[in-house]
């Protein structure tokens, strides 16, 4: 299954990254690389049943604390 996600994450990959490297658009490069990366580790996590937060109740915790 492992196998399956990586392969999936590397289509997405060789897609992309060609046209971003042939434009020279080296910001949206190295933020596509970085959500595809942290994409991948929350698929690996979730796959290895890892309970994560909520991630609304830490964006509310942060508007909380920073803005009120």
């Amino acid at each position: 299954m492992i196998l399956l996600l990586l392969l999936a994450f590397l289509m997405v990959a060789f897609i992309e990254i060609p046209d971003l490297l042939k434009n020279r658009w080296w910001k949206e490069l190295a933020g596509f690389i970085f959500l595809l990366s942290l994409g991948f580790v929350l698929s690996l996590l979730i796959f290895w049943g890892v309970k994560l937060p909520y991630v609304s109740l830490i964006i509310n915790h942060l508007i909380d604390t920073f803005l009120f």
